[in-house]
């Protein structure tokens, strides 16, 4: 009887020990198995409130859409069509008579055509000849108060010819749309 006990209790050991090793190894399955699970529950749950948030973005969007179309009615508006710059050397003639200075102006060539994504423009070179107050007061109102044109200026170059006198050399662009 001692070795038919010794023999149930090897075996019970035996089957004992080997279903808390496939448990253990079950448990260790079920929780990478969950683990992983939670890991895709996250992920998707993060994809849809970015979806949700891309819909919101979109509902925004599209609102300021109409808003921005509206402003693009009225920038078109203040934005000079090519035909109209024949009548920016006259125009900018006149304007340089009011601030007692003398003034050459003469498109650059070289335009650059508009866009859907960007206005034209057409560079110019002006020659200015005065005091310096009156040519700098000059160019601020010109790039800021030009009501009808829409005029960036790109560089300058002053000399002193004597007597407070100076000749500044403009290069600038005057932009338009379609």
């Amino acid at each position: 009887m001692g070795k038919v006990f010794k023999k149930d209790i090897l075996i019970g050991l035996s089957v004992i020990f080997g279903s808390l090793f496939l448990a253990t190894g079950a448990l260790l399955w079920l929780s990478k198995d969950i683990n992983g699970r939670i890991s895709k529950i996250i992920d998707k749950r993060g994809l849809i409130n970015q979806q949700a948030g891309l819909a919101d973005t979109i509902a925004t969007l599209k609102v300021g859409k109409a808003e921005a179309d509206k402003y693009l009615v009225t920038l078109d508006r203040l934005v000079p069509q090519k035909d109209d710059l024949f009548t920016f050397s006259k125009w900018i003639d006149g304007f340089s008579k009011n601030y007692g200075i003398g003034m050459n102006f003469a498109f650059a060539g070289g335009e650059t055509e508009p866009t859907e994504d960007a206005l034209g423009f057409a560079p110019f070179t002006l020659t200015l000849s005065g005091s310096l107050a009156r040519i700098q007061v000059f160019l601020t109102d010109l790039e800021s108060r030009a009501g009808q044109f829409l005029i960036g200026i790109d560089s300058y170059n002053v000399r002193s010819i004597g007597e407070g006198g100076y000749n500044v050399s403009v290069a600038g662009r005057v932009y338009y749309s379609n």
